[in-house]
């Protein structure tokens, strides 16, 4: 069991890792907070599919944010300094999902917009709990992953209307 953990720590680190911001905080030395954070996401999604992950971090200030197919975990960073940081990891259920804004950067009209069609993608998510999310976290996504996400996140509407 506890092997499990550590393996899910790991991954949930990886796909993290993928943020510039914390790449660059965690390359020498990751500070004691950001081992705690790690800590309490993987104790909050242990058990769980991740279905979809999004980080950022800049300005002593990060968030990390994952779906599940019924949870949102969210974990919020402030005032990151050394080894110090005030941080909070709270789990919201999905259900409490109001609504979903789609940002597409592509036109259909532009030339040779197929090519390239809807280009990138960010969803604008509002929870009764958690408030306003924007993924990804760190801009921009790519189209097939955004457009399966907002899929996911569709039928979490439609079931709080058929409710």
């Amino acid at each position: 069991m506890i092997e499990e953990l550590r393996n899910l720590a790991r991954d949930l680190n990886s796909a993290i890792q993928k943020n510039a911001g914390f790449q660059a905080l965690t390359a020498s030395h990751p500070p004691v907070w950001y081992g705690r954070m790690l800590s309490e996401l993987t104790l909050a999604v242990e058990g769980l599919a991740v279905e979809h992950l999004s980080a950022r971090y800049g300005d002593r200030k990060g968030q990390v944010v994952v779906l599940t197919e019924h949870l949102v975990i969210e974990s919020l960073v402030a005032k990151a300094k050394d080894d110090d940081a005030d941080f909070v990891t709270n789990v919201y259920p999905r259900s409490s999902l109001q609504s979903v804004r789609l940002v597409a950067r592509g036109s259909v009209f532009e030339q040779d917009a197929f090519a390239e069609w809807p280009g990138a993608v960010s969803l604008i998510l509002r929870y009764q709990e958690a408030g306003r999310l924007e993924l990804p976290l760190d801009g921009p996504g790519e189209p097939e992953t955004m457009r399966s996400l907002y899929t996911s996140l569709r039928n979490d509407l439609a079931s709080t209307i058929e409710h």
